[in-house]
């Protein structure tokens, strides 16, 4: 199956740093570091705490978001398997910038800021391989902004609907529906793609009437993939 186009969200399978290591590259980092657990749901970093760790995620999805003053949240990415969560932070050195929160039960390689830094210091390709990392979650943070500038409300849901789908069907595969379904809530999803809570609700109550999705507590189960595509369509400006 190809993947859709890109409308500027979250991807999970995004950004992966572990694949893209040398074998005794991940001997190393797993000699010095060690392994955490999160169940679905808990917090793994808090936005405004102090930066202590880079976690690589080995097992789940962890989603990113930011939060204003008055608690609403706006996800602003996911991660999944070999994917680092806190890249900027042990590039910057400062405050954590976003909360990270386990979509579903995650294990991570967790290495101090120091051992991160002195890890990339130590190998030629190091700071190259985060630069090409730092520079995706640039190129999809601009994607984003074109899509909201140039895409309808409904375009740029169902394709970011499509595209964490396609994203996260390398880390649900216990039945098919789990593997159609989203677990976002409308709020999650109105906050990707730049629109209210009340927009999303409305094109979602007529997904549902055409049988094209399903909506649950915090979740989203799509039928029809064919009929998203379409609606879609193909912007090939997105790149």
């Amino acid at each position: 199956m190809q993947p859709p186009p890109d409308a500027g969200g979250p991807s999970a399978s995004s950004f992966a740093f572990w694949e893209s290591l040398q074998p005794e590259d991940r001997d190393h980092l797993e000699s010095v570091g060690h392994l955490r657990r999160f169940q679905a749901g808990s917090i793994l970093m808090r936005s405004g705490d102090p930066a202590e760790e880079v976690l690589v995620v080995r097992k789940g999805v962890v989603r990113i978001y930011i939060a204003d003053a008055e608690g609403h949240e706006v996800m602003i990415n996911v991660l999944g398997v070999g994917a680092v969560v806190g890249s900027f932070e042990a590039v910057e050195q400062d405050g954590r910038i976003a909360t990270a929160q386990a979509i579903n039960d995650v294990v991570a390689l967790s290495l101090t800021i120091e051992q991160f830094v002195g890890f990339l210091n130590s190998r030629t390709e190091g700071w190259a391989l985060m630069c090409k990392i730092l520079v995706g979650h640039i190129r999809q943070s601009n994607r984003a902004r074109l899509a909201y500038r140039v895409l309808d409300a409904r375009q740029r849901l169902a394709l970011s609907i499509l595209d964490n789908l396609d994203a996260l069907q390398n880390y649900y595969d216990e039945s098919p529906e789990e593997k159609n379904t989203l677990p976002f809530s409308q709020n999650e999803l109105a906050g990707i793609i730049g629109a209210s809570l009340s927009t999303v609700a409305h094109i979602l109550a007529g997904w549902r009437k055409r049988g094209i999705v399903r909506t649950r507590k915090n979740s989203l189960v799509v039928d029809d993939t064919l009929a998203l595509r379409k609606i879609a369509g193909n912007p090939k400006w997105m790149g």
